[in-house]
């Protein structure tokens, strides 16, 4: 499991820099308003995911190792046209979406749902290294085409953005097809019905967890362009995208930890591995922020623009969050990998309702660091929450999460597992 693992973390570090350099690109030719339109647009384009992830989610890789393919892909597929269309629709009816741009949102919320199944299926058959390879050209394009349009072409607005994005979803539509198609077999039909209920059963639970930590993470967005207006939000944007950044050790370790929990029955040592895995991403987290915090103010107006010089300021708000974050990732794809999505989900849900409450109480009168306070806060509420249902089930004590010589022997172990 290491091996994929490390591989997936090498992925993401490569993705990391590449949305880094798309993040400069954006800021420095865009300005803080026109970006903060695009944080829109990825807004409602990621909300759209994340229904269609109800179906093509959690659901289809639980199921994947279980099930005809065939059964699965196609009820898949038809959720994603009809999420795309109903979502766009909806967000743009109650306008968060920006002007003009419905009908992109709608499209590139098509290519991204689609590729996104394809994506799953990797992970349902452990496939990992060809879901990696999906997402790193998925950014690599991203930033190709961006640097073509900016700097050849001479475009700088948000409609340059879309473009860019456009050419990064396809491409990985493409790419993910050409990879999973020849593992999607005909069967037959009269026993869809058991396969669709089954994974909608697991998948809603699943995803509801998702999309009530995705609100957790972005109400505040709303919030500050309610009461501010889309520059500041381009400001916390951008902040949110680098601390988030930070993030790619627990994003990394809980997806391949969950495509191993789900093709397990060994429940002591999925207890085990999600403790050890606990420990060792919030040490290496813990280390990336404090790299990233002694990087001078200069720096990051050098790299984003003097419009976004703020920046600094939101990553050490988020600072706590951005440590808490990745732990309460290894829990949820435990919860979700051993069949209880829900407990993820109720933690989400207690973690938006704080987020509602402080952050309405406290952004419209203190603005932008105040945005980032209640992020932390209600992170750490959603964590306290998963790390007490963890133990209560598990079996495990609190005490299991404090350093011992035995990480040191697993860390070890695991490393030389890499190397053979």
């Amino acid at each position: 499991m290491i091996k994929k693992i490390a591989g997936t973390a090498i992925t993401r570090v490569i993705n990391a820099v590449l949305m880094l350099a798309v993040l400069s690109v954006a800021t420095n030719n865009l300005g803080d308003s026109n970006y903060g339109e695009v944080s829109l647009i990825m807004l409602a384009i990621t909300i759209i995911g994340l229904v269609n992830h109800f179906v093509g989610g959690g659901g289809l890789i639980y199921y994947v190792p279980r099930k005809p393919l065939f059964l699965l892909v196609v009820p898949a597929y038809f959720w994603a046209f009809l999420s795309a269309a109903a979502g766009s629709t909806l967000l743009s009816i109650f306008g968060k979406i920006p002007e003009g741009f419905t009908y992109h949102v709608l499209f590139l919320a098509l290519f991204q749902s689609l590729a996104s199944i394809n994506q799953n299926i990797m992970l349902g058959k452990e496939r990992v290294g060809q879901f990696n390879a999906v997402s790193l050209v998925q950014f690599g394009l991203l930033f190709a085409a961006l640097v073509y349009l900016v700097h050849f072409r001479g475009e700088g607005v948000v409609l340059t953005y879309v473009k860019a994005l456009y050419a990064a979803y396809m491409g990985a539509f493409l790419l993910s097809m050409v990879l999973v198609y020849r593992d999607v077999k005909m069967a037959d039909l009269q026993d869809a019905g058991d396969a669709v209920a089954k994974m909608l059963n697991y998948g809603w639970r699943a995803q509801l967890a998702n999309v009530l930590q995705f609100l957790n993470y972005r109400v505040n967005w709303y919030i500050l362009e309610a009461f501010f207006n889309k520059a500041m939000l381009g400001v916390f944007s951008a902040g949110t995208q680098l601390s988030e950044g930070m993030w790619i050790v627990g994003k990394s370790v809980s997806m391949v930890q969950f495509s191993k929990t789900v093709n397990t029955t060994d429940k002591e040592y999925v207890r085990v591995l999600a403790v050890n895995l606990v420990k060792l991403t919030f040490v290496l987290t813990a280390i990336i922020l404090l790299v990233v915090m002694l990087i001078p103010s200069s720096w990051f107006v050098f790299f984003l623009g003097e419009e976004f010089k703020e920046v600094k300021m939101v990553i050490f708000t988020l600072a706590p969050g951005i440590v808490i974050v990745p732990c309460s990732m290894i829990l949820s794809a435990y919860f979700s990998g051993t069949g209880k999505p829900h407990i993820g989900a109720i933690g989400s849900g207690i973690g938006l309702v704080a987020t509602l409450g402080i952050g309405l109480a406290i952004i419209p009168v203190y603005g932008l660091w105040a945005a980032g306070v209640a992020s932390s806060i209600t992170y750490t509420i959603s964590a306290v929450y998963l790390f007490n249902r963890f133990v209560r089930i598990s079996g495990s004590k609190m005490s299991d999460f404090y350093p011992k010589k035995e990480d040191v022997r697993f860390i070890r172990k695991e490393l030389k597992a890499l190397k053979k």
